[in-house]
Parts: C-alpha cells; structure tokens; sequence
C-alpha cells in the first residue's frame, strides 16, 4: 500500500530506539500481553512455534536489538515496544510504514492494521489516506475537542476543550478544515493535533475495509488499488559539484553503486534506427489517410478507426528477422553497468526491443515495446510477437489467430491517448529517490514524465545528473555536468578512463 504519513504514530527509528534502548533488567512477557492488536498478533506467532527473535526480525528490528540478543530479551525488547505510551497505538502503523519504504508486506493481516486505526480513533477518510487509497469526497465525519489547542490557520484560534465541530475536507496532505461551532471561519487542523480531538463517523463507512480485511491476499489487494504517482517539475538545485570532462564522469561512474539510466532513440542510432524526429514520415501519411496532423497517426484512436496510418509508420522500425541488428556500445555499457551490480534500474523509451537483445533485465520499458502484442477486439495477448512484427514489416495487417475473431494485433506500445503503464510511475518515484548516479543518454527530454526525471532527482537528494547527448537539452539545472557527441564515441572514452576492457567483461563488452 502507499506511503501517505500516517495521521497516528511516529516515525520508525523513532519508536526502534525503545527496542534499542530498554533496560535488560525489566521482567515483561509479551504472551500474557492482549491489550492492543499489535500485542494480540506478537502472542498468536509465538503460541504458533514463532520465536521472540523471528518476530523482531519480522518488524524489521533486527538492527535495534543486536545480533545476539537472546529469546528472553527479544521478549522484553517487544513487551516494552509493544507497551510504550508514545507507541502502543500505532505500532502497527510505525512497522508498515517501515515495510512500505523497504518495499515488503507487513507481517501481520491487513485486519490487525484496521483493528489498530479504529481503537487509535482514525475514521475512514484517515485510514485511506494513511494506506495512500483516493479518499472519499464524502466526507461525514463530526469531531469533539478533548484538549485545548491552537488552530493551524493564518490567524489562528484556540479551540477549547469540549467544543464541536464538523470535518469540512482533508486536504492531499491529510490536514482537515473543520467548521466548528461559534467560530465564523473554518480551522485548519493539522494531523500532529490530531489525537486532541474525538472523530465519529457512521459505522457503516467502515464496511468496505472490514470486507477487505477478511481476504487473505488484502495487503497484496490494497497494493494494486493505490493510484500511480504523479510527476511535476520540481525546484531547481543548486549544481552540487564541478564536474568536467569524461575522466571526472568516470570516476564518479566507478564509485556509484546505485545507477539511474534514462535512455532515449539516441542510443539507437549506431544500431541503424533514426531518432523519433529524423526523417519523420507522419506528415506524409496523414496527408495520404486525410488525417488532421502528423500526431494523429500515432493516435490510439485512429489505429482503433484504421490501423494502417500506423502501421505504415512503424513498418521500418519493427524488428523482424529480416532486418537483425545487433546492441550498440551504449547498451552493451548499460549492460555491463548491470553485471557489476552498479544498475539500480534502466528506464528505456525505445520501443526497439534492443535493451533486451543486449541482456539488460533491470529495465523498464516506458512506452511499451515490439516483443508483445494484443488483440484490439478479443484481448488475446502474445508473448512472441515475432510473427506480428514480420507481417508489420512486410506491409501487411496483423489479424488475430482466434478462431472467429477477425481483431488488429496491435503490438504492445505506447500510443498518444494511451497511458504509461502504472509499474513505469510507481519505478520512477522510488528509483528517482533511490539513486545516487543519474544518467541520461540520447534524448531530447521532450515528453513526460520522463522529462522530469532530473529535476526530480535533483529534489530528492544529492546524486549528480549527467547528460550525454548530441546536443544540450532541458534546463540549464537539471545537470551537474553535460557530454556532448554521440552516445557510443563518449562511451568509448568512459569505458577508456574506467579501464573496463573485452578481458575484464568478455560477454558483456566487444
């Protein structure tokens, strides 16, 4: 499930350090402990043969307790995390959110989570949020101040114990603008102040998470109901370091562990493809089928009207037997990037199936590519598409091959009108976060969101961002340092400086 703060609870190494920390003297025994559902699921694993240990280890609280922490002091060390005042009502919640940013499900049932949110007083709209699920723009939720604060607005009012109010709307932080009684304007409450104030709601608005919570598979569910990230451009940064020439690069090259490649038709060229710009056949194509414009041959609703605008465009492009070709330096690189576990991840918006000729399986195809195909009518879907692409190749129509159907094969890319598939967002926003090299070989950063991926790594942290390209693109922040020439001349000169010979990697590097 998503990421979203948690309205409820502190963060993970916070609530750690008392697994850390507590004294070893103390006597606990989580097994006769039931107050809370967190402690509730720690008794279930240990009455079914689970150790203390397992269990920390199953938190993610290996690194808290020590590597030879005992059976009895695991017990204590859970017992104390388990009864801590700041953290007994939302251990659960501190774990998954632990869970969520190491990419692993939680070790409890979604139905342990939700019991928690309820007993910790969070209504629906927070528990979505907290999950990262789209939250109601329904919003049915009466409040009572338990404890005298200030509210967060421009001029702020003190909200006295005992007063009533109404949730108004959450906003995407998850802050709520709540009309209180005898008070002209609407306050912004801020979800810190949350615990200070009594949420009621209808019970039957909880009947959709309790239905959830009964699948076994609910974590995994939720996972695919949160919605793909979204990408703006972000705050320019200030150019962390003065990097110059191909010998600084490839040093740095050398000391990265986690590297970000975005690769575009430039690194294609060698192999005999043209970049999407050169030699562009659309305008002649649209003028011969009456379209509007060029773009609207590479339109997913023309190719659902009549596939041939299309399919005339992409005919020199498809791979096909008959036309092999072979990965250039650039991807043999990446490549080789890979096999010395230096990739974080490649994202490709080559629709040229030649990363994967090449060997690179860290990737992510961005606009789809030629090595599947789908019918437009029945769905039938082929995972070699060999023989599609040798019909496309060849002039022809491709038809499907169930009987009776009579649909357009459409290979699996990426036409304007479609979108990007939601495993290319979900990567980019945490790959983006993640690494600490970017890359950024042969494109012109004309199409997003691939085009904010170096603001957005600039953002994140402070990994440098360089460009290789024949000429300079996007903002004069977006990179630390810009190589101009042809992909594969200035990758001969990194792998030169990098001393990565045929010797050193023979499969990978000619």
């Amino acid at each position: 499930a998503g990421c979203s703060s948690s309205a409820f609870g502190p963060d993970f190494d916070t609530a750690m350090l008392v697994i850390e920390e507590i004294d070893q003297s103390e006597e606990a025994d989580v097994e006769d402990a039931g107050c809370s559902p967190f402690e509730a699921w720690v008794a279930s694993r240990l009455a079914s043969a689970t150790s203390a240990v397992e269990i920390v280890h199953l938190i993610g609280a290996q690194d808290y307790m020590g590597s030879n922490a005992s059976e009895a002091e695991a017990r204590k060390r859970l017992h104390a995390f388990a009864r801590h005042p700041q953290f007994a009502a939302s251990a659960c919640e501190v774990i998954r959110m632990m869970c969520c940013k190491r990419k692993v499900m939680p070790p409890f049932p979604f139905a342990t989570w939700l019991q928690e949110k309820r007993a910790s007083g969070a209504t629906t709209v927070q528990a979505k949020n907290c999950l990262g699920l789209p939250m109601s723009t329904s919003v049915e939720e009466t409040v009572t101040v338990l404890e005298e604060f200030l509210s967060e607005s421009k001029e702020q009012v003190t909200l006295a114990r005992g007063l009533n109010g109404r949730v108004q709307r959450y906003d995407k932080e998850g802050d709520a603008l709540i009309v209180f009684h005898g008070i002209a304007k609407p306050q912004w409450v801020f979800q810190r102040d949350f615990s200070k104030l009594r949420f009621v709601e209808v019970a039957s608005r909880w009947e959709g998470l309790e239905k959830l919570a009964t699948e076994e598979r609910a974590w995994e569910i939720l996972h695919s109901m949160v919605p793909a990230p979204t990408f703006v451009e972000q705050p320019p940064r200030s150019k962390i370091l003065k990097m110059e020439g191909v010998e600084a690069v490839a040093k740095r090259i050398a000391r990265s562990q986690r590297i970000l490649v975005l690769a575009g038709a430039g690194i294609s060229v060698a192999c005999g493809l043209p970049t999407f710009r050169d030699d562009d056949l659309r305008p002649a194509i649209a003028k011969e089928f009456g379209l509007a414009d060029a773009d609207e041959v590479s339109h997913i609703e023309t190719f659902r009207k009549d596939p041939r605008p299309w399919l005339r465009w992409i005919k020199d492009l498809v791979p096909s037997s008959e036309r092999p070709r072979q990965p250039s330096l650039t991807h043999k690189f990446v490549r080789c990037l890979e096999h010395r576990g230096q990739l974080l991840r490649m994202y490709t918006q080559n629709i040229d199936t030649i990363e994967q000729m090449a060997g690179i399986t860290n990737l992510m195809e961005c606009h789809g590519s030629f090595a599947t195909a789908t019918c437009t009518k029945c769905g039938e879907r082929v995972l070699d598409a060999s023989g599609v692409n040798l019909a496309v190749s060849a002039g022809q129509v491709p038809y499907c091959a169930v009987p009776d159907c009579g649909g357009v094969m459409k290979p699996d890319v990426v036409m304007f009108g479609e979108p990007m598939p939601p495993a290319v967002m979900t990567g980019l926003d945490e790959d983006t976060d993640a690494a600490d090299l970017l890359l950024v070989l042969g494109t012109s950063l004309n199409v997003a969101p691939c085009s904010l991926v170096p603001s957005i790594v600039g953002a994140s942290g402070d990994a440098p961002r360089i460009l290789i390209n024949m000429e300079k693109v996007g903002k004069d922040t977006d990179f630390e340092c810009f190589l101009p020439g042809a992909c594969d001349d200035v990758v001969a000169e990194l792998l030169q400086h990098l001393g990565w010979s045929k010797e050193a990697v023979p499969e990978v590097v000619d």
